[in-house]
Formats: structure tokens, sequence, C-alpha cells
């Protein structure tokens, strides 16, 4: 008997604690009295404070609803004396949040207590377990100790009952209880969830119906096909015709809707969606069925917003269902018929959510569709949005689109941090004037955009009755979309902001009709779409603020990162006339949108302020964007890449923010350059923060800074300090003058050169195949280096490649085959030289570098012991040596130019493009002979100490750890850290400062050893990013004194590579002093470059070089790390 053996458990309770009571309670009540097995029930042992309860019981209807939550105490007085059950219920049920939208009882219970009670607090059951019996509270009846008598006393919250669903019916009597949940900050998630459940079951559903619909299309369209064809056979004998052309017109009547779906409205939506970076068909399908879904969702949610706040009667939460069931009592009732009156009952309000759309094809379905609208109503009438504030009601449609579902459909909302500095640096938040002005968002997406100028515009408003201040925001707020969800949405989220200005209109005017808004489905770049999907959103231009050719005041806006091969071929066509005169190679759609707000959008002196790629800043195909853009007064520029993770956490693409305006620049005009900020949390400093601001922003010369660049890019993390060394850098000869720079081996699909390497069957045509990654300063991997995870290249079957960049013919090299220049001077009596084109090599070595990487490194390397892929760019010298030219490029100022000036197609992670122009645009020196010598000895023995690096800490951990067979996890060495992410830029430079260990922004205490081995446990999971809790999971030695040695035998390699690494500093500072005075720095000057790479982001990038032990350094082949042979 279960309940005996209860008792039996929970004997002595005082000494038990509350998280293993729950286990006796779970196995022997909930389990073996009320039936619920182990799946239908969750027990909490996390002790934390907020909102989880301590048991939670699912349904066993096909939801598996949350439909009981538990509260449990070890006292039996906590729940049998009222005031004490009366603090429990306000304090931990209502305060921690555990009421949720599924929840219809609450179960208070103690070892020998059970209280079953409503979501008023109100006590419906409950039993008394006394000595040798149970009582019932309710009836004060006293029955035996059974199983059976325990689970009749319980009988509404068994797990049979949950089948029965009787909350349902509750609803439909319009008996059941609800908003008992408000809508705020805090409680909001309870409202993600049920969007959550009613989309995936919306889906679901339309998913189902798209299939049938399609099907039926095939079967219509093979029909109207036949019928066609016997049509054209019967000629013009219009006896003949008549009879198929009416059988035409009836398949055409009957397949209308599959018809419309399939050959007009589904085909311009995929059109149009391809603006948005759409590809795959069953992309496309995905996303138009979820916008179907949101749509239908959307509709539902403003009748039950209209409903609490007085707009209409009730007809879909509370009393509603009631009411209308008993009006349909003699007909079918179907919670469609309810719903649709539901929409024409608050149609009036605002025409436009509820006119047909081409997302309206999904039908009034079957019963299915019935039982879902029945569950997504029973958890909206779970909500009360009577006191929402403006702020949360205006950003409730974000929650429309949860997280993962935008990055699956490749949509990324700009974040209102962005938004509010956009808005307070083109001065819409605080211009005075704002009543008068227009504001244009042509890709407003759901309009964050024009929600957030809502609050300025209504700031100044304050003075107007609500009906001029909805005036205001219709003439003042103007937004385009290609996307007709996107453009149903802002209509959505600008309504819901406004609400409160409605219901105070009506108020003073009982007519009071609310306007549309200036919301249009229309594609921006050709002002008008090709067919407007919500046509309801078309209105006469001229009364609705829509003249496409009335200009504005401000621009604003987040267009899409898309690039122009993506769109429909007609389109490209299209677009290659309209922006003929910007339009360069792979034009992305962002450059078209700031070149229109110039060209037509703004009015003249109007203002832009737009997030856009930063490829717009540093690519070759906005290079014509930016040549139109120099007559024009561009005024701010902000990169994001610093926390391009943290604002488009999603997105693969680094934005920027630019700001300009429609005015002819003044010779005195400064542009500010905002720099180094690191994440969303500073960006809203810098809007509201002047002396925060200040310390991000320098002030340029706009001029200046426009001449700046070699490669005519905008420079985006260059300060006034910088300009006039870069300005007499710039005055220097160029790299590129006394080198030839190109990209190693391109593959082609067709060539089948390379294989793994393998040690044992190595040929002597076969030579390393490195990549960029391989590449460290002064360093490359030779053939004994590599491992089997590497690539060797057949250089016998080299003409199948696309590309053999100098591999193609190596005579040079064969003729004067081990012959490197050793002076330093270069030499030029080669053999094989070229003497008419003097395309002559001054060394039979070059240099190779990474073409992707987070700042320059190079390493000289002989083509006939190496070669490499496209993603190393070879340097030829034509004038000194090879070393030479590598300690130019490895340079610290060489790297502080490039960083600032030449870096190119920039990639998350800080990474970006060092293409042959970036090597070619290098300043060189003016060397003297002695100089040059002395900077060949130098990376020649920069490259002789990276060579002699056998194992660094990373490889002597890992082996270490390999021969370690007892661990432990991290987490119960008793570590323990605070902050969230890890990130790994962080770890290589990171040190053990007595027991703690800082990362960034994270900081981690514990054992000294523990943590030494830790930071290289972290850097061995090869990770960007590591969240700070996965730490406690990281496998350890667990004996101390395991850690204890390991960690010694660590530090004593580290205190001998730390020799060699101090060593390669001197070099470099050697280096970067002869680079200095060829290039006529003065000492003061080359200390502001040196403070300036002590600064974010220099710090991180230009101070950050790959050199042979660095962690992210293509792992090669080390020789096995004996403990005790550190030295070795």
């Amino acid at each position: 008997m279960s309940l005996k053996k209860y008792l039996k458990a929970i004997a002595g309770t005082g000494a038990v604690s509350e998280s293993a009571f729950y286990t006796t309670l779970a196995t022997n009540i909930l389990s073996s009295v009320l039936h619920y097995e182990p799946a239908f029930y969750e027990i909490n042992k996390s002790n934390k404070a907020g909102g989880i309860p301590d048991i939670r019981l699912h349904a066993g209807d096909e939801d598996k609803t949350e439909w009981i939550v538990c509260e449990a105490k070890l006292d039996d007085a906590d729940i049998r004396n009222e005031k004490r059950r009366q603090r429990i219920w306000k304090e931990q049920i209502l305060a921690r949040g555990y009421i949720r939208t599924e929840t219809f009882y609450v179960l208070l219970c103690a070892p020998k207590t059970f209280y079953v009670c409503n979501l008023d607090g109100e006590t419906l059951d409950g039993v008394h377990i006394e000595p040798d019996e149970l009582l019932d509270i309710k009836t004060n009846a006293r029955l035996s100790l059974t199983d059976e008598n325990l689970r009749a006393l319980l009988e509404r919250i068994t797990f049979e009952a949950s089948m029965q669903r009787p909350q349902y019916e509750l609803f439909r009597q319009g008996d059941l209880p609800g908003g008992y949940l408000t809508i705020s900050t805090e409680t909001i998630g309870n409202l993600q969830d049920t969007f959550d459940f009613a989309l995936r079951h919306l889906k679901a559903y339309c998913a189902d119906v798209f299939d049938t619909l399609k099907q039926e299309y095939r079967e219509a369209s093979a029909q109207l096909a036949t019928l066609e064809k016997k049509l054209e056979s019967v000629g013009s004998d219009a006896k003949l015709r008549r009879p198929i052309q009416a059988n035409i017109r009836r398949l055409k009547r009957k397949g209308r809707l599959v018809l419309q779906l399939f050959e007009i409205d589904y085909p311009q939506f995929k059109h149009d969606q391809t603006y948005a970076g759409t590809e795959k068909e069953e992309h496309f399908e995905d996303i138009f069925i979820t916008n179907t879904a949101y749509v239908a969702l959307s509709r539902l949610f403003f009748v039950r917003i209209c409903e609490d706040i007085g707009l209409t009667t009730r007809k879909v939460s509370h009393e509603g269902p009631s009411i209308w069931r008993r009006f349909v009592d003699h007909i079918k009732w179907r919670y469609q018929d309810l719903v649709e009156v539901a929409y024409k009952d608050v149609a009036h309000i605002y025409s436009q959510l509820f006119e047909e759309t081409v997302f309206d094809w999904y039908g009034y379905g079957n019963g299915k569709l019935n039982d879902i609208l029945e569950r997504i109503l029973y958890r909206l009438n779970a909500f009360s949005f009577q006191n929402v504030s403006r702020d949360v009601l205006g950003s409730i449609y974000q929650y429309f689109r949860p997280k993962t579902e935008r990055k699956r459909l490749g949509e990324y909302y700009t974040s209102e941090e962005a938004v509010d500095y956009i808005l307070k640096h083109t001065g819409i938040a605080a211009d005075a004037q704002l009543m008068t002005k227009r504001i244009l968002d042509p890709s407003c997406g759901s309009f964050t955009f024009g929600v957030r100028a809502l609050a300025p515009l209504l700031q100044v408003s304050a003075h107007l009755s609500a009906e001029n201040r909805i005036e205001l925001v219709r003439n003042c707020l103007v937004g385009y979309d290609i996307n007709p969800f996107s453009v149903f949405l802002a209509h959505l989220s600008l309504l819901f902001s406004t609400l409160d200005l409605y219901l105070e209109a009506k108020q003073h005017n009982a007519n009071f009709r609310l306007p549309k808004f200036s919301i249009f489905n229309r594609n921006s770049l050709t002002y008008f779409s090709q067919f407007d999907e919500l046509e309801g959103f078309l209105e006469d231009e001229e009364s609705s603020g829509g003249d496409k050719n009335e200009q504005v005041d401000y621009v604003v806006g987040n267009p899409p990162f898309v690039r122009n091969e993506r769109l429909p071929l007609e389109d490209r066509d299209a677009l290659d006339q309209l922006f003929a005169a910007i339009k360069s190679g792979n034009t992305d759609l962002s450059a078209y949108f700031l070149y229109y707000a110039m060209k037509y959008w703004l009015k003249d002196g109007g203002t832009l302020g737009m997030v856009a790629p930063i490829g717009n800043a540093n690519t070759e195909m906005a290079a014509q964007m930016r040549r139109y853009f120099r007559d024009y007064s561009i005024y701010q520029i902000v990169s994001l890449e610093w926390m391009a993770k943290d604002i488009f956490p999603d997105a693969d693409i680094i934005p920027m923010l630019i700001f300009a305006r429609k005015e002819r620049p003044t010779q005195n005009h400064a542009i500010t350059i905002v720099s180094g900020l690191r994440n969303k949390s500073e960006l809203q400093l810098a809007t509201s923060d002047a002396n925060f601001f200040a310390t991000h922003s320098s002030s340029i010369n706009y001029q200046r800074w426009l001449e700046l660049s070699p490669t005519s890019d905008w420079t985006m993390e260059v300060k006034a300090e910088d300009v006039p060394i870069l300005e007499k850098m710039k005055k220097c000869a160029v790299l590129g003058t006394i080198t030839k720079s190109t990209f190693a081996i391109k593959l082609g699909a067709a060539a089948k050169v390379t294989h793994a390497y393998r040690k044992e069957r190595n040929q002597p045509q076969e030579l390393p195949f490195l990549k960029g990654q391989h590449i460290s300063s002064f360093h490359y991997p030779l053939l004994h280096d590599l491992t089997e995870a590497d690539e060797v290249i057949d250089t016998s079957r080299i003409k199948q490649v696309s590309d053999a960049s100098i591999w193609r013919d190596l005579s040079f090299y064969l003729e004067n085959a081990g012959k490197p220049d050793e002076t330093g001077l270069g030499c030029y009596d080669y053999k094989g030289q070229d003497l008419v084109n003097n395309n002559n090599p001054s060394d039979t070595l070059c240099c190779f570098v990474p073409n992707i990487y987070v700042t320059l490194v190079a390493a000289a390397g002989n083509p006939l012991e190496v070669c490499a892929n496209n993603s190393v760019v070879l340097v030829i010298p034509f004038k000194y040596s090879a070393h030479v030219i590598s300690a130019i490029i490895n340079s610290r100022i060489s790297r502080y130019y490039a960083f600032l000036l030449l870096r190119a197609s920039v990639l998350l992670r800080r990474r970006a493009h060092w293409n042959p122009r970036t090597l070619k645009n290098l300043p060189l020196p003016e060397l003297t002979d002695a100089q040059a010598k002395q900077l060949h000895l130098l990376a020649k023995e920069a490259a002789a100490l990276s060579q002699d690096v056998q194992v660094d800490e990373l490889d002597a951990y890992q082996q270490l750890m390999a021969q370690c067979h007892n661990t432990i996890k991290a987490g119960f060495l008793n570590l323990r850290w605070t902050g969230e992410t890890i990130d790994r830029d962080d770890l290589p430079s990171s040190r053990v400062m007595q027991d703690q260990l800082q990362l960034g922004t994270v900081t981690i205490s514990g054992e000294p050893e523990a943590l030494c081995l830790l930071q290289l446990a972290l850097l061995a999971l090869d990770k960007e990013e590591i969240p700070a809790a996965d730490l406690q999971n990281i496998l350890l030695p667990q004996e101390a004194v395991d850690r204890a040695r390991l960690a010694a035998e660590i530090n004593g390699l580290a205190d001998h590579l730390r020799d060699t690494k101090q060593r390669m500093e001197a070099i470099g500072e050697e280096i970067d002093e002869i680079v200095a005075s060829g290039l006529g720095l003065t000492p003061a000057e080359h200390d502001i470059i040196r403070h300036r790479c002590q600064q974010f982001p220099l710090s991180v990038t230009v101070e950050r070089p790959r050199y042979v032990w660095s962690p992210d350094r293509k792992r090669q082949a080390r020789r096995i790390y004996q403990p005790g042979e550190r030295f070795k």
C-alpha cells in the first residue's frame, strides 16, 4: 500500500530537507496514488528563488499541459494555519510567478497535509492525515488510511481527471476565471510561451492545408491543361468550343483559391522575399506558412486586447464563448465562426488588420482548427491587457518572432539600443520642430524606428488633443517594406503604441475613427512593388502622405544586407539600370538604400541615420557609392564590429552606423569617428552619457579623413592623433614599388592534386600545401612539421589546378636553387632574369601572408619547399631579401597603418582580408644598407627562434592530460566564477594571480594549480566563445598532487618559452625602430603609435600577431612531451 509506505518514509521529517521530501511525495503519492507517471511531473531541486514551483504536474492531454503547480513544506502548520498559508500564497505562489497560462489548480502540501486550491487561493479540497485516518476538511468526514480513499478525496487532481480537460469545459461555459496574469516586462515571458504554443500548432495546421491545396492545384492545373489542349484541337467551331469553355470557367471558379494562391500570390511573395536573402524553395514555403500563422495569431491577440480595454464586448475570453454558444445553440458550434464575428466587431477600430491578404488562404478549416483555436484562446484568457504600458505594448511585436525563429527565417530586428542611438544622433530625439517634420524608414520591418520615434513626437505634442496627436503620428512617421508580413506587423506595433491615445480620443469624440498609418507594402528601390500583397494598405497617395515625389526630413532604418546576385534575374537587370551610377560588381542592396536616401528621399539639408554592413566602408562593391557620398556631409561613422555578436547575435555580417546630411560639406566640416564600443550597454551609454561618448569619439576634418585611405575606403577606427602620422606615412613610397603581391594556388573544382599527408608514403614531388592559418610571424611549417590532418600537393600535376600562381613556372627558382640572398640588400645576378620585362626577383625566397587574420603576419619561405592555397598571399621581392620584406610587414608600424587604413571585407571575430592591394599600399621605409642588413639578420633570428619552439604550453597540457587517468569535473574542485561568456581571445594573455584567473569580464577563483590547468583546458576547446557555466564540466586531474605536478611541468615550460618570447619582443622593437626611422617618424610619433596600439580595439588586433606558440595557430606535429624534458 503506497500510503503506508509514504507514512513510513516521512517518519522523522524534522531532519529531512524539502528537496528530499519531494522525491518521497512524488514516488508514493503522485505516482502510486494519483497515477502520474514520472514523465508527467517535474521536481525542482535547485532551491532557486525565482519563478519555479517545487513540483509541476502535467495533464494527460496532447499538450501535456502544466495544469497543477505544487508548493511543498515540511511543517504541516504552514499549510493548515490560515495566516501562514496566505503568506505562502502571497510571497511565493504569486510573487514568484508560479501560476502560468496553463495552471488550473495549486496543490499546497506538507507531509500530512494536502490542500487543492483554485487560482484565487480558495481551498477546494483538503486532506489531513491523522494517526489512523484521513480527514476531509470540507465535510469533516473521517476515512480509513487507504490509497483508494486518499485518491477519492483528491479525485479532481488525479491523472485521470486531467485527461477530461475540465478547464476547457469551464472555458466553454464562461465560468473560467481570466485576467489573472498581468503583462509587464517581468511577466512577458509567459506571453512569449503562449505565442510559441499558438504558432507551433497554427503552423502545423497551415502546413497541412498548404500541402492539400498544393495537390489540389496540381490536379486543377492538369485538368485545365487538358481542357486548353482540347479547346485548341477543335479549332474555331463555336459549337464544339462552347462546352469546353464552360468547363474551363467552371473549373476556374471551383479552383479559384488554389489558382490565385499558386499562380499569383505565392509566386509574388517568393519574388519579394528574395530581397531578404531567401534562396531555397523549402525556406520560401516555410516563411510563407509561418507568416500566415503569425497573421492569424496577431488578429486573435488584437481582439483580446480590445476586449480587455473595453473597445468591444467579450467574445473570445471570459464569458464570451458561453454567450456565443447559447446564440448558436441550434447550429454546429465552431470557434472559427466566433472568431470571425469577433474580427468583424473590431475591424472598425483599424480595418487594415482584417482586410483580405495573401495570408488568408488557409480558410475556415475543420475540427482540427477548432480544437487549436480553443487551446489558444484558453491560454490567452489568462492574461489581462487592461493596464499595459505603452512601452510594453509597443514592443510586444518582438515576441511574435522568437530569436530562434528569426534566425531560422533569416530575419534580424534592429535592437532598441541601435535605434535610440540613431534617433539621438540624427537629432530626431531632441527636435523641437518635430511636429513639422517627416521621418521615413524605407525598409521598416516591424517599424522599431517608428515606434521608438513616438516618444519624442508625443513629447513635443503633449499640449495637443489625442486626436491631433494621432494625426501627427500618421503625418510624421512613414514606413515602406517589401515584405507584406512586416508591413502587417508594423501597423500592429504602431497601433498598439497609440491605443491609449485612441481611447482618449474616443472619450472626447465617440465617432472618432483611427486613420490608416503611413505604412506601405512597396519595394523602396523601385518605389512600388509590382504587386501589392496587402491591398488594404494601399490608399490614395495624396491623402495618405504617400506622395512618391514628396521628400522627407529624416531617413532612418536598417536596410537588408543582401547582395544583388541573390535577387530574381529580372530585378537585377532593373536595378542595374536604376543604380548604374554606383553599381560595382555584386553590390549590396544597402548601398542602393544609402544612395536613394541622398538622391531622392531626403530634402536638401535633410538627415540620414542608418545601419549598414561595414563592407560599405571598405569593399570594392561599394566604391562608387563612397565616391558619390563625397559630395555630401557625412558627420558621424560608428563601427559596431566589436559588438556584432551582441547587437545582431544570429547574423554573420558586421554592421556600422552612418550619419549624413544632404548638403555639400564646407571646408571646415568635421566628421566624428566613434570607435571601441564593445556591447549594447556601451552603445546605450554613448546615447545617454556625453562624457562616455566623448571618450569614444574623435573629431577629424572631413576632407582630410576622406583622403586618408590609399584605396578611398572609409577609415572606421582612426583618431585625431593618428591623422598627421598616417598622412606622413602615406606620402612615402609603397611596398608595391619593389614587390609583386599575388594569391597563391587556386585549386578549382576539377583539380585532384592534393591528399592528406602520410609520412611513410610521401613522394619527392609532394610538398606541404599550406593554408593561411599555418602562417605565423616569421614562421611556417616544413614537411616534418605536418600531421595527418594536413595536406600535401603533387607538384608534378600542378597544371590541373585553376591558377598555379608562381608554381606555374618555377624555372627561376630551380635555376637558382640553394642561393637565397644572405645580404638583405637583394641579389641581382641570378640566372634566368627577365631583362625585357624587368621581372626579376631579388631573392629565391618570397613572403607568405595569411589572407584572413586579425592583423598582418608574414614568413619568408622557399617555394621549392612549400606550396600554399589561395588563403595565402605571396609577396615576391624585387629589392631587398624576403626576410627584409617580412620584417617590414611584421612590424607594428605596418600593422598599425594597415589596420587603420587598409582593412577590407571585415569578418566577425576581428578578422579582415589582407589582399594584395593591402600589401601593395603599405608604406615603404627608406633604408640604408646597414638598416636593410640589420632587418635581414633580425628576421632570420626570429625565424630560427620560432623553428626551435618544439612544444608550447598547450601541447604539453594536452599530452600530459592524455596520460592522466583519474579526472574530476572542475566544478567539483570548488572553482567559482562570475560573468557569463569567456572570449577565447582573452585566454592567451591571461595569468593566474594568487587564487584568481581574470578572463575579460569573467573572474574564476579557486586553487591556483587548477586555474592554471583550466586556462589551458579552455584554450584546448578551440571555441571562439565559451559559456562560463561550461567550465564546471571540464575534466582536470582528480588528485591535488597530480594537478600540482602538471602545473609545475607546464609552468616550467612557460618559463623557458618566456625567454624566447621576450627575445622575440625585443626583435620586434628593434625592427620597429628601423622601420620608423626609414619612414621619417619622430620618436614622439613612434610613441603615439605604441600608445595607440595599447588602446582597444588595436590592443586586440594590431597587438595580437600570431606566433608559433599562439593558441590559434594551425596545430602541427610536435614531439611527444615527456615530463622533465621541459627545456629540450
